[in-house]
């Protein structure tokens, strides 16, 4: 019996709108072994000058659900920036402002050529691809000769209340960080603050 529900569980991974048959499963199996569940729930910390939330990867905030990756990516990493020439910090992208979870159901629907019919594995590989390209748009493929992506910005998905977001881990730089397009930021409370280079 717990064979077939663990072979089950796996089978279903990947295959979206199976979150609730999964969640089903996971409580059988917990059951059958006599275990107690964890809390799944996570409390989304406020914005700081370590903590930054952001709803999307490709939808600006206030622009009415129009795509627009580029302008949102920018904004995104000039939120990094800041975390790189500060203390670090940790980017939640997938929560309102408020703290609360909106998912990245709609990023994940763009990405797949706005069909709601995804395979979330496929889906969200792609998803780090486009926050890997935007890494590399912004801050080059090294910065100052370190590899920022390698050494200092982490990002992974959690599934969060029933919903997926992409939380990333910015460490700080011993080397001020300046973007590809010249500017530098710095975090300043729970907003950035763009400071000038020299020419």
């Amino acid at each position: 019996s717990l064979a077939r529900q663990v072979l089950a569980y796996n089978l279903l991974q990947g295959i979206h709108q199976t979150d609730t048959e999964r969640r089903n499963l996971k409580k059988e199996i917990f059951q059958t072994l006599n275990l107690r569940e964890a809390a799944t729930d996570m409390a989304i910390p406020q914005e700081s000058d370590v903590v930054e939330l952001k709803t999307s990867l490709i939808y600006p905030a206030g622009a009415r659900m129009h795509a627009d990756e580029p302008r949102q990516v920018a904004e995104i990493m000039e939120e990094i920036c800041g975390f790189l020439n500060t203390s670090g910090g940790t980017l939640y992208i997938g929560v309102r402002d408020n703290g609360d979870v909106s998912g990245l159901h709609e990023d994940f629907k763009y990405i797949n050529d706005n069909f709601e019919d995804y395979d979330i594995v496929d889906v969200q590989d792609k998803f780090k691809v486009h926050f890997a390209n935007g890494v590399t748009r912004h801050f080059g493929s090294t910065n100052n000769g370190v590899n920022l992506s390698a050494e200092h910005i982490r990002g992974d998905f959690d599934y969060v209340n029933g919903k997926w977001i992409f939380i990333v881990t910015v460490r700080p730089s011993v080397k001020a960080v300046a973007m590809t397009d010249g500017n530098m930021y710095v975090r300043n409370g729970n907003t950035n603050r763009r400071i000038p280079t020299e020419t």
